[in-house]
């Protein structure tokens, strides 16, 4: 399924195609859980990973735990997101993973808290990190 994502760059709305939509629901006795996230990226940014995701809605969460893995089964937490109040309109987080390595696949997902407790996980992204050259800039008094 296709979605159109609209965000504000500068003074200028720029439509954003082909993101998934991806609804987080429980498979608990409890249904679906009320938060959905709408986007999850990933992409390096020098010699780090950027994340970037969108929620639809906030309400009835209690917190994101931002998980990364090496071999796409073992999973550890490197960054615990408390939310501060409940929204019913599209949220972005983002997050830089400044521990990473060249030549070494990554792979992230998100889980999800609510506030009863229970678990649920995004989609897993990847991205290989590459080698990048560090530029010295004309100010930056190498002579």
């Amino acid at each position: 399924m296709t979605h159109l994502l609209h965000y504000l760059k500068g003074n200028s709305w720029i439509a954003a195609l082909s993101i998934l939509l991806i609804a987080f629901s429980s498979m608990a006795t409890t249904g679906v859980m009320k938060s959905t996230l709408y986007s999850f990226k990933v992409a390096q940014i020098e010699q780090h990973t950027h994340l970037s995701w969108v929620t639809l809605s906030e309400e009835g969460n209690q917190f994101f735990t931002l998980e990364r893995s090496v071999d796409d089964v073992n999973f550890e937490p490197i960054a615990r997101i408390a939310l501060e109040e409940e929204f019913e309109v599209p949220v972005s987080y983002h997050y830089n993973d400044l521990l990473v390595k060249a030549g070494v696949k990554y792979a992230y997902r998100l889980k999800y808290i609510n506030k009863k407790g229970e678990e649920v996980y995004s989609s897993t992204i990847s991205i290989l990190v590459v080698n990048q050259p560090i530029m010295a800039s004309a100010n930056s008094g190498i002579h």
